[in-house]
């Protein structure tokens, strides 16, 4: 059965449980309530190197969306997810 062919309903079940385990894996790698995360994180290395590298909650919401979903829909679903988020949420920066 394709997505469409499920319930209006079920469907949107489904993307709110989407943006509930977005929201949990965001607030665990945060340091409290009200705390914010980064998009990117840069890393200067002893000998002056900088190194520009995903945070990990970013990589663990990408693997979430993958595993439930597979890897194209999953990657589509976690662009939509996080695009949302940095739109309508109240503590971007």
């Amino acid at each position: 059965m394709t997505q469409w062919n499920r319930p209006f309903e079920e469907r949107l079940d489904e993307r709110h449980q989407d943006f509930l385990r977005a929201k949990e894996i965001i607030f665990r790698h945060s340091e409290g309530p009200g705390d914010s995360v980064g998009i990117q994180e840069m890393i200067i290395t002893q000998e002056g190197s900088v190194q520009m590298i995903r945070p990990s909650w970013i990589i663990e919401l990408e693997e979430t969306f993958e595993e439930k979903y597979g890897q194209e829909k999953g990657q589509k679903v976690f662009k939509e997810v996080i695009t949302k988020l940095m739109i309508h949420s109240e503590t971007v920066h």
